[in-house]
């Protein structure tokens, strides 16, 4: 009996060491097995949460980014009469400028003038400009404020306004909508020089009516 206990736990002990395994007792040796134990847990370590970085071609911007110039008076929707009295905020522009102007639904531009940032230079602030125009009837237009490069005059950031522009009766003002920027192109960046009688252009845009967009080279 003796024997055959000793020379079961001999087996037992050769299959555990070599396939790495605790040992365990053999069924008839008189004994209950010993269960194999575990190896504790480490505790969980808390993860960051992912960032989401800007991807040219479509990917959106990390965070939410300010419109660059913000107009913040008058809304979209709005009915206006002359003299029109235009606000908002923008980033800096060279020599702190702005050029706001009113086109109808024709491309006729209305009316034009500039407009002064309220800031030091390289900062952004406020700008409030008056548009004067004589109308007849009532029109749809764009109201269009846009800063214009150092290097040609062309313009290098635009933003607008859909408003009614009405020659009589009472104007109605609407607020304004929200104060991220609609438009991103990621490529070609500013300053780059384009050859080969292609240009492409990627960038990010929020929904716009029939999710679709004119891209325009002057």
């Amino acid at each position: 009996m003796l024997k055959k206990s000793l020379a079961a736990w001999t087996a037992v002990l050769a299959s555990a060491l070599a396939c790495n395994l605790p040992a365990l007792a053999p069924s008839g040796g008189g004994g209950a097995p010993t269960a194999p134990t575990a190896p504790p847990t480490a505790p969980a370590l808390p993860t960051a949460a992912p960032t989401t970085a800007a991807t040219p071609g479509g990917g959106p911007p990390a965070g939410e980014a300010l419109e660059a110039i913000l107009i913040s008076q008058p809304g979209p929707g709005s009915r206006l009469r002359s003299p029109l009295e235009v606000k908002g905020m923008a980033d800096p522009t060279f020599e702190q400028t702005l050029v706001a102007r009113l086109v109808l639904d024709d491309g006729t531009v209305l009316a034009q003038a500039p407009a002064t940032i309220g800031a030091d230079i390289g900062q952004r602030g406020p700008f409030a400009v008056q548009l004067e125009f004589s109308l007849s009837g009532e029109r749809n237009a764009l109201l269009q404020v846009y800063a214009e490069s150092a290097r040609d005059g062309g313009i290098q950031h635009l933003t607008s306004v859909g408003v009614t522009l009405i020659g009589n009766g009472a104007p109605l003002l609407m607020p304004a909508g929200p104060p991220l920027e609609q438009l991103r192109i990621a490529q070609p960046v500013e300053g780059a020089a384009l050859s080969g009688g292609t240009a492409l252009v990627e960038g990010f845009g929020l929904a716009s009516f029939e999710g679709t967009l004119v891209v325009e080279v002057y």
